[in-house]
């Protein structure tokens, strides 16, 4: 019974095989009628329009071919696509027109990269191959052109006074590592650190226009190079500390490598003792020896509302000191909440005397009995 049943089975599915190879064929007829008929109505002096619409046929053939291939991650949709492709047709037509501009040229490069339009085709497709098959030019001076067209619009917005911009981004070239940290707080919306970067940016083009007039000289790469220098030599020296800074208020900006910190980032402290590349820090939370000088800031008090502000950080630092070592110093097992507390109002923002800080340390105070308050920072 099975195998009568597998032959109705062969029989069935040869019939139907059969009947479709008959529509097959009746309509692979009809077409070649329609042709036919086509190729009678039309007159010999068609051929080259019938060529022309071959081309155009095998053009749309592999146009659809490849749009069958795309993947949904690369673009949206086909509209999409075009229009992707189009700005970047119209993005590198100005930098092959505008060679001799590098602000105009730098501009498309760097909306090209940040919309990655380059991967359109290819989301593999690296920018350093990019750059080389459609421009002729390698990654280092597209670079150069995007960070010398940022250096350019950074100081057309904020250079102010008879300082003309430049005319090269070779003048700019020493300024070109600003670049990066720039559009990184642009990315993150730092707008503190981005205003930061614009300043020294704009500072060190002035000072270069200045020292190339009073040599009499034109703006060149090894003078803006040299006031750099210059800059940082001063930078470095300011953030040297000697002994003259014992008793000044200090900012740990950075704990990496130094378990000693883990945790006090941000946090204040005073200088204890300076040594040739070091110092002793007292913190509310204990003291440290031996701190790489990079480790700390030191806080300004050239202005008085800059040294009121370090007298009131003290007073802070020391409030917190003596939590901290009541603290220590009780039998109560549960105090992690108090250390908690006291870490959280070391840094800048609990030196203010604000109403919740001032109720956790006092409610801290009132629990240990410690007597003494001092006076809190206004």
């Amino acid at each position: 019974m099975a195998v009568t049943g597998r032959k109705t089975q062969r029989r069935s599915r040869t019939k139907k095989s059969e009947e479709q190879l008959e529509k097959e064929q009746t309509t692979t007829q009809d077409a070649i009628d329609v042709t036919a008929q086509s190729d009678v109505a039309t007159s010999p002096d068609s051929a080259d329009s019938k060529q022309e619409n071959d081309k155009e046929t095998t053009k749309s053939t592999d146009t659809v071919a490849r749009v069958e291939t795309l993947k949904p991650d690369q673009v949206d949709s086909i509209e999409d696509r075009e229009e992707q492709i189009a700005k970047r047709a119209e993005l590198e037509n100005i930098v092959i027109e505008h060679s001799q501009s590098f602000t105009i040229i730098g501009k498309a490069l760097r909306e090209i990269q940040e919309k990655k339009l380059h991967q359109i085709e290819d989301p593999n497709k690296r920018w350093d191959v990019y750059v080389d098959e459609t421009f002729g030019i390698v990654k280092s001076r597209a670079y150069q052109l995007i960070a010398g067209t940022v250096l350019y619009e950074v100081l057309e917005d904020n250079l102010k006074g008879d300082y003309s911009l430049p005319k090269s981004d070779t003048q700019l070239r020493p300024l070109y590592s600003l670049v990066k940290g720039w559009r990184k707080a642009t990315a993150k919306n730092d707008v503190e650190e981005k205003e930061r970067i614009e300043q020294l940016i704009v500072k060190h083009y002035k000072d270069s226009i200045d020292v190339a007039n009073q040599e009499g000289k034109e703006l060149t790469e090894s003078i803006v190079r040299e006031v750099v220098r210059a800059s940082q030599q001063k930078e470095v020296q300011a953030r040297s500390f000697s002994t003259e800074d014992i008793g000044a208020v200090v900012e740990i900006t950075k704990v990496e490598g130094n378990d000693n910190l883990r945790g006090q980032k941000g946090n204040y402290g005073i200088i204890t003792g300076v040594n040739n590349f070091s110092v002793s820090i007292e913190t509310a939370i204990g003291e440290y020896d031996t701190i790489p000088q990079q480790c700390v800031r030191k806080m300004p008090a050239d202005k008085v509302y800059q040294q009121e502000t370090n007298e009131k950080i003290k007073s802070h630092i020391s409030r917190l000191k003596t939590i901290y070592d009541a603290i220590q110093s009780s039998e109560d097992k549960d105090k992690r909440l108090a250390n908690y507390i006291v870490g959280m109002t070391a840094s800048y923002q609990g030196t203010k005397k604000t109403e919740l800080n001032h109720k956790l340390l006092k409610t801290i105070e009132d629990y240990f009995e410690i007597k003494d308050d001092p006076q809190q920072p206004q």
